[in-house]
């Protein structure tokens, strides 16, 4: 139900599905949840209740303009939950976290303290095998999070993500190619 408040609609308490949350397709969230309270609350309230229905390219025209509107967080973006993808894809190819840290050019220690392997070790039991479009909005009180081997992103999309987002993407792609201490990776098997 609308109510009027201050010459906007607003949805009403008994219909709000509380915090919305943006999931990207990336490990790495810039955004922060919108609460009821916030201005933009109910357009992106209407786009979590119609998504399902959206085929590819409404989704791409709808997102290409919507991840420039959602607010963003306050502060630097999280790295453990990227770092923690690294760690679970590198263990996958036969290193070890002790190597893996090393590639990352971070301190063994420090990624454990932050919960790095932790997360890694997570990744495989939370997957239910379901494939999501992204960017997606979930309502975090009733929905799980898709998994982020569940999630498909438009590659159009991810150019539109914040460019502190992009940064560290890079960095961690590049040591893929060439490790944190600058020597070629081999990729033989």
């Amino acid at each position: 139900m609308l109510e009027e408040n201050e010459g906007s609609s607003r949805i009403s308490d008994a219909d709000s599905p509380g915090a919305l949350e943006l999931v990207t397709g990336s490990p790495l969230n810039a955004y922060r949840q919108l609460l009821p309270d916030d201005e933009l609350y109910s357009d992106f309230l209407a786009v979590w209740r119609r998504q399902g229905a959206w085929d590819r390219d409404t989704h791409f025209t709808f997102w290409r303009i919507g991840l420039q509107l959602w607010p963003r967080t306050d502060g630097p973006v999280e790295q453990y939950e990227m770092l923690s993808w690294w760690v679970w894809s590198w263990r996958q190819s036969g290193l070890t976290d002790t190597e893996i840290a090393d590639r990352l050019g971070r301190q063994y220690d420090t990624l454990r303290k932050k919960k790095a392997f932790h997360r890694a070790d997570q990744h495989d039991s939370e997957r239910r095998g379901e494939w999501v479009r992204a960017p997606l909005v979930i309502a975090a009180e009733i929905e799980r999070r898709p998994h982020q081997l569940e999630t498909w992103g438009d590659p159009r999309l991810s150019q539109l993500w914040p460019e502190s987002v992009l940064r560290l993407r890079r960095q961690f792609t590049d040591l893929t190619r060439e490790g944190a201490r600058g020597k070629p990776v081999s990729t033989s098997v």
